[in-house]
């Protein structure tokens, strides 16, 4: 229980550092946050779905920055894709950090697949040409439909093939320059970022619908479009094919700074936040029955339990000696019940209602200073004045039966003889 009710560790992917303001990792985003405090930039942490920036009263209508990164971990849902579309075109922007170029460790640890690729759920797939395909035929309407079939599928198989190929690999330093005057490119000369060898460069930005411009803001060394632009309604979408811009080692290289700062600038309006999303790497403060049976924190505490609980079964201890009762205080009056019961159990009906007649006779005879003998006194009780002869005559019918043993009522007998033992003592 103790394990279970621990604090549990910032989230992680087999250990690899995530792109979250809580992660002071190489690729969290700690750095970009106090950053922003530092120069009082409003800005928050989203650990809900996308719903949140709806219901959340901090945040204004429009104006606000949402940072994310792709592939997540914790993958949107469709409901929840449904409000950011909404958000982002009601003029909030939303800048998409995607792994394609520099594939960081927490790309290749998190959940690959297609529906995890948020640029793919917004709509957009970022696409692979060689020079080859940059021919006329190219524009065709069929031979766009077809590259976008294959692309659509790239994204997954992509990080499926460098997760087989990284090993051993190392990083390579690249910088990324504007591709000509633009607002967010600003006294920004160059923004360094490092790729994989073996990772191919995307090159255009389309839409998966419909094809939708895109505008390339900047590239790098090798010419390539690393950095887009594309509108939604009132809002902008910005796609980096590099993950690792303004983490908490890229952020101080470079011009990488100043290129968020302008992307602030560009983006917040007054009483606008920057958000970042870090509920889709995991650090949620929503009760997620997938994440609390899958916690390794609830498997050790089930197991820690059934292990004592063992223990205990197969273990000696004093539980098994029969428990000890402190031995009940004896009465007189336990004694007197002891011997009634006894004798209620032994003695007939008859005996005792002759013991009862004899007992009564002696009474009476020594009330007349007779020999206590237990012989019937008829004579004694018949020239009583105070005794009823109705009496006597019932007492004397209830002792012919007894002496010829049939069954009598002891309790009328016991309440006749005290009647007359009154009249006769009184």
């Amino acid at each position: 229980m103790i394990i279970l009710l621990s604090p549990p560790p910032q989230p992680s992917a087999t250990g690899a550092s995530l792109p979250t303001s809580t992660n002071n990792g190489r690729y969290g985003l700690l750095g970009l946050k106090r950053w922003l405090d530092k120069a009082g930039v409003a800005n928050m942490s989203l650990q809900s779905r996308y719903n949140a920036l709806f219901s959340d009263d901090t945040l204004t209508a429009n104006g606000n920055l949402l940072i994310t990164s792709s592939p997540t971990t914790v993958p949107a849902r469709e409901q929840e894709l449904e409000f950011l579309f909404f958000w982002l075109s009601q003029g909030n922007d939303i800048l998409l950090l995607s792994a394609n170029s520099d594939v960081p460790p927490w790309a290749l640890s998190a959940n690959i697949n297609d529906n995890n690729n948020l640029l793919s759920q917004l709509g957009f797939q970022l696409l692979v040409e060689t020079t080859e395909q940059l021919s006329d035929e190219e524009h065709s309407e069929d031979h766009d439909s077809q590259g976008l079939d294959e692309t659509q599928k790239s994204f997954a198989e992509t990080l499926r093939e460098l997760s087989e190929e990284i090993d051993g690999l190392k990083y390579q330093e690249t910088v990324l320059t504007p591709i000509g005057p633009h607002p967010l490119t600003t006294q920004v000369n160059k923004v360094s970022a490092r790729r994989l060898p073996v990772a191919e460069a995307p090159t255009r930005l389309l839409g998966l619908d419909w094809p939708r411009s895109a505008l390339v803001v900047m590239r790098d060394r090798d010419g390539q479009a690393a950095l887009w632009e594309t509108r939604n309604g009132e809002g902008r979408l910005w796609v980096s094919r590099f993950a690792d811009l303004f983490g908490n080692i890229t952020l101080g290289e470079q011009d990488n700074a100043q290129l968020m700062a302008n992307i602030i600038q560009s983006s917040l309006k007054p009483g606008g936040q920057v958000i970042f999303d870090d509920m889709h790497f995991g650090v949620s403060n929503l009760y997620d029955p997938e994440a609390f049976f899958s916690d390794s924190r609830l498997h050790n505490t089930l197991w820690f339990i059934l292990g004592f609980w063992l223990l205990y079964v197969v273990g000696y201890g004093n539980r098994f000696i029969p428990a000890s009762r402190k031995p009940p205080q004896v009465h007189s009056v336990d004694f007197t019940y002891a011997v009634g019961g006894y004798f209620a159990r032994r003695l007939t009906v008859q005996s005792t209602a002759m013991a009862l007649y004899q007992h009564f006779f002696n009474e009476v005879r020594a009330h007349y200073k007779q020999p206590l003998n237990g012989e019937p006194v008829w004579e004694l009780l018949q020239s009583n004045p105070r005794v009823s002869p109705k009496a006597v005559t019932r007492l004397q019918t209830f002792y012919e039966a007894v002496a010829r043993k049939k069954r009598i009522n002891l309790i009328k007998l016991r309440t006749q003889l005290l009647t007359l033992r009154k009249q006769i003592t009184s």
